[in-house]
């Protein structure tokens, strides 16, 4: 029996989902403002480091785009008494900017 060959993700996709990941993380924070502890923070900066490097191949608007993004996540994630609810959701609204600059 003949399998069906698997589609190769381009890395585009692979970008993409990437991004996608990141907005739900962005919108549940959005979601549950009160529940976002220190070591969550934590955590979406490193995941953010680790997408600057790829998405740093891409390059124009949507790396310029991204640096804003993370030029202020950056700053709030290690100020975080000047943090507001309303952050998360203008960061999701940022990363909804990058899903156009994607496409």
């Amino acid at each position: 029996m003949a399998t069906a060959p698997k589609k190769e993700v381009s890395e585009k996709e692979k970008l993409f989902h990437l991004v996608e990941a990141m907005e739900d993380e962005f919108r549940w924070c959005a979601n549950h403002p009160n529940d976002v502890s220190l070591n969550e923070l934590e955590q979406l900066k490193d995941g953010i480091d680790e997408l600057d490097k790829k998405f740093k191949l891409i390059g124009g608007k949507f790396y310029e785009h991204f640096l804003k993004f993370r030029k202020k996540f950056d700053f709030l994630a290690t100020h975080i008494n000047k943090l507001k609810a309303g952050d998360y959701q203008h960061f999701d609204e940022m990363v909804q900017h990058l899903f156009k600059d994607l496409k």
